[in-house]
């Protein structure tokens, strides 16, 4: 899948209130982080794709968790410009991880390299302590 920045557009526009625009906002972020899912060489059964929908005044959350990542596309109450969260993790138990990362959304442009951030942070924090 090519991520084009129409794609990604839905997320720096506020869905709260708007059923439609959350709609899309859903299924924009399920298709775009099965092809990061894709990028990291996951295969079907290697990560869960959860979608909460939350309540009417927020975005909900769409969330790629492996065994070893942790991927959650929402809007902030931060605002739109801070993008979207990811950590390493341990375990698809684990919902605490390391250390929360931010990225831009235009880093879903480029997913073959947001792929290789990603892995290359899962090599580098393995074997660090996790927060119980």
């Amino acid at each position: 899948m090519k991520v084009r920045q129409v794609d990604i557009d839905i997320f720096t526009t506020n869905v709260s209130y708007d059923d439609a625009k959350k709609r899309v906002f859903h299924l924009h972020a399920g298709a775009i982080l099965k092809a990061l899912a894709k990028e990291l060489g996951y295969q079907k059964g290697d990560f869960d794709l959860r979608h909460n929908q939350g309540g009417i005044a927020v975005s909900g959350e769409i969330i790629l968790h492996s065994d070893n990542l942790y991927v959650q596309i929402s809007q902030s109450a931060l605002g739109p410009d801070h993008g979207f969260m990811w950590r390493v993790c341990r375990n698809r138990h684990d919902y605490t991880g390391l250390q929360n990362r931010w990225a831009k959304w235009e880093k879903l442009l480029d997913l073959p390299s947001l792929a290789r951030e990603m892995q290359q942070a899962v090599e580098l924090d393995n074997g660090k302590t996790y927060a119980s």
